[in-house]
């Protein structure tokens, strides 16, 4: 799926978008990269701790290991605080889909570090 830079309503509904506030993947620190959960996230769901996850970029492809899934707000405090982090990592987040309910207030937060991949400096 398409990566943009940014993460209004109007990129959302091209692809999947990056805060602005994060890092670019492969940078030291965390990049936040949200998508609707359909059709971009449709099986962010099913995946686990230890899935890894693969983000191809004109500067390098880099694969990154799930170390943790958390479901929270959307303003989540461990995860804004996470992009200060020096690691070097990922974070995909969604809507959380709850059986019988399409939408909430919540988010599904894939939280992964980088296990292959240059350093962008």
């Amino acid at each position: 799926s398409p990566l943009y830079w940014g993460d209004s309503d109007e990129i959302l509904a091209k692809g999947m978008g990056q805060y602005i506030g994060s890092k670019l993947p492969g940078e030291e620190g965390y990049a936040l990269i949200g998508g609707h959960t359909i059709p971009y996230f449709l099986n962010v769901n099913h995946l686990v701790v230890g899935d890894t996850i693969n983000i191809n970029t004109t500067y390098g492809q880099y694969t990154f290991l799930i170390k943790k899934i958390k479901i929270a707000k959307n303003n989540d405090k461990e995860i804004l605080d996470m992009l200060a982090n020096k690691n070097s990592g990922v974070i995909l987040y969604t809507c959380d889909r709850q059986e019988g309910i399409s939408l909430t207030d919540k988010r599904h937060y894939l939280i992964a570090e980088k296990t292959s991949g240059p350093l962008i400096k």
